[in-house]
């Protein structure tokens, strides 16, 4: 599983390194940055510190929201077939979430599979499944 998936969880650690560094995680490929940080809304980030911003330790030069799209960023990077985002969006405000979720969605190369406490019911429209669950037990699909 873990050769054909990414991950975005709830609680995100960053390394003492720059932005790009936690990003590309020694990769060497640098071709798909400007894509990611558009996908993951990192652009105006970069453009006010810089991909060489250090974040400090586990990112506590960032705030919570910022450390969660350089999460996402590098789960994109990663390429795999499928994207798990566990409350991937949680420390995010909801209209930063939503456009970061319906940029994942409109992509059609990816699996993703998002686990959240919260769902608008305009982005959940764009899901092609929905499992909800309650008390440990399928509730509901949609």
């Amino acid at each position: 599983m873990q050769r054909l998936s990414s991950g975005v969880w709830q609680n995100v650690y960053l390394f003492n390194e720059s932005i790009k560094d936690n990003i590309l995680m020694g990769d060497e490929e640098k071709d798909d940055i400007p894509q990611v940080l558009r996908e993951a809304a990192l652009v105006d980030v970069t453009k006010e510190k810089g991909l060489d911003f250090i974040v400090g330790t586990n990112g506590d030069q960032l705030s919570g929201g910022q450390k969660q799209r350089i999460a996402i960023a590098r789960a994109l990077h990663a390429k795999k077939d499928i994207l798990i985002l566990d409350e991937g969006f949680s420390a995010l405000d909801s209209e930063m979430g939503e456009k970061i979720e319906r940029e994942l969605l409109s992509k059609s190369d990816q699996t993703i599979i998002s686990i959240s406490h919260h769902a608008s019911l305009d982005v959940r429209s764009l899901y092609d499944e929905i499992i909800e669950v309650r008390n440990g037990k399928n509730f509901a699909k949609a």
